[in-house]
């Protein structure tokens, strides 16, 4: 189980501190695949008349095994969230406590673009040493390029993937290997074509298992419901509603949630 009680969290306006959030997220990435244990994040700290509240108040519960949908307009904070129970954040003010959620909020490689997405999986071989746990190496490519079904691209430099390419390939690393039982999902993988998304499902619930959870941030109605139960629904820094999903998007759709 992971609670989040009384949560805030102020971040510097990214325009005036010119900072780098993209570096800072594939630096911490790396950190996080590692976490095994159960973490506790609690601050108190006094805040800083420079950074601005994204994050109000929050107090929520993840059960295990729960699959929860993130529904909301672009700014709502929920890719915020996923970064700060993935523990890229932490909160300004609350507390967080439980388990801490697998990463998949990026859509950059820790890589040079020069290299192909063979390269890539061999670099994220050696980088979690896999081979420490039973994998074979070329085995491992094999499975790769298989579920990311991108063809002679694949052996391609990865500045000539597209948007979807790259979507399919950090999914299938990052859904290789079993590092946690909770998994965050930003905008989903529902780029590509149906055989695509049969065989991500089919890896997604092989990664969950049965406690397993899921926060799955995404626009789609659709793929929301593929995955999950649940919805928090999220506008303006806050979770205005937690309830079964198709009551979270119909909620999303009404009047209430402009009034909200």
């Amino acid at each position: 189980m992971t609670e989040l009680e009384n949560v805030s969290l102020y971040l510097y306006n990214m325009t005036s501190k010119g900072i780098n959030i993209k570096k800072e997220l594939v630096k911490t990435v790396g950190k996080i695949l590692k976490i095994r244990q159960k973490k506790e994040f609690t601050k108190t700290n006094k805040i800083d008349k420079s950074k601005v509240l994204i994050l109000k108040n929050i107090n929520v519960y993840i059960n295990k095994g729960d699959r929860i949908g993130l529904i909301g307009a672009n700014g709502s904070g929920k890719s915020t969230i996923l970064k700060l129970l993935s523990g890229i954040y932490k909160p300004t003010t609350g507390s967080i406590r439980g388990n801490l959620f697998f990463p998949m909020i990026i859509r950059d490689l820790n890589v040079s673009e020069d290299l192909s997405g063979i390269d890539a999986a061999k670099a994220f071989f050696y980088q979690y040493d896999l081979s420490s746990i039973g994998y074979d190496l070329y085995q491992f490519i094999s499975e790769i390029k298989e579920l990311t079904n991108i063809g002679e691209y694949f052996s391609r430099s990865i500045k000539y993937y597209s948007e979807g390419m790259r979507t399919r390939l950090i999914f299938s690393l990052l859904t290789s290997v079993r590092l946690s039982e909770n998994l965050a999902i930003d905008e989903g993988f529902g780029t590509g074509d149906k055989m695509f998304a049969a065989h991500a499902e089919t890896k997604l619930e092989e990664f969950l298992g049965s406690k397993g959870s899921l926060l799955l941030a995404s626009h789609s109605d659709n793929l929301l419901r593929q995955f999950c139960k649940r919805g928090w629904v999220m506008k303006e820094g806050r979770i205005i509603f937690d309830g079964p999903l198709e009551d979270s998007i119909s909620f999303y759709d009404s009047k209430a949630y402009l009034n909200a």
